[in-house]
C-alpha cells in the first residue's frame, strides 16, 4: 500500500518537475539579453549606418533576429535585424497628430467616447501599420490599423 502511494507521489513530482523545467527553458529560448560584444559585426554595422545617434541602446536575441531597443531624443524605438544585418521590422512611438488622417477619422467615428493615449507605427516588409492605445471611462483598448484607417485588430486592456 505504501509503495503504491510512493510510486504515485514520484510520478506527480516528476510530472510537475518536467513542467517547471520546460517553463524555465522556454523563458530563456524566447528572448535573451545580449551585451554589445555578443551582437554580430554585420548587425552592429547595419544598425549604426541606419541609426547613428541613439541613447539607451539594449540588445536582445529573439529566435533568429536581433532586437535593438533604443531612444532617439524622447522617442522609443525597437528595430529587428537578421543575422546578416538586414532590418526586418521597425516599431516606434509617434505623436497623435502624426497618425494618418483616415485613422484619425475612424477613431472619431468608431471610438467616439475614447481619447488617444499613445501611438506607435510599425514598418515591416514595406507595410506600415499603427497601434493606438485608447482610453475612456469604459476602459482601455489597443487598436491596430492599416495606413488607410482599416481596423486590423482590437483588444481590451485589462
Amino acid at each position: 500500500m505504501n509503495s503504491i502511494r510512493y510510486t504515485s507521489l514520484i510520478k506527480i513530482l516528476m510530472k510537475y518537475g518536467l513542467l517547471l523545467f520546460a517553463l524555465i527553458i522556454s523563458c530563456f529560448v524566447q528572448a535573451q539579453d545580449l551585451t554589445e560584444a555578443q551582437v554580430p559585426t554585420e548587425v552592429k554595422k547595419s544598425f549604426t549606418a541606419a541609426y547613428s545617434s541613439v541613447a539607451e541602446l539594449k540588445w536582445e536575441k529573439k529566435k533568429e533576429l536581433y532586437k535593438a531597443d533604443f531612444k532617439t531624443g524622447k522617442t522609443d524605438h525597437d528595430v529587428w535585424l537578421s543575422a546578416d544585418g538586414k532590418i526586418t521590422k521597425h516599431r516606434f512611438e509617434i505623436k497623435n497628430e502624426e497618425l494618418p488622417l483616415p485613422i484619425q477619422e475612424t477613431i472619431k467615428k468608431d471610438f467616439a467616447t475614447y481619447k488617444i493615449d499613445d501611438c506607435e507605427k510599425t514598418e515591416e516588409k514595406g507595410i506600415s501599420s499603427y497601434k493606438v492605445k485608447l482610453k475612456s471611462e469604459a476602459g482601455k483598448k489597443n487598436v491596430h490599423f492599416d495606413k488607410d484607417g482599416k481596423l486590423i485588430n482590437k483588444k481590451n486592456e485589462d
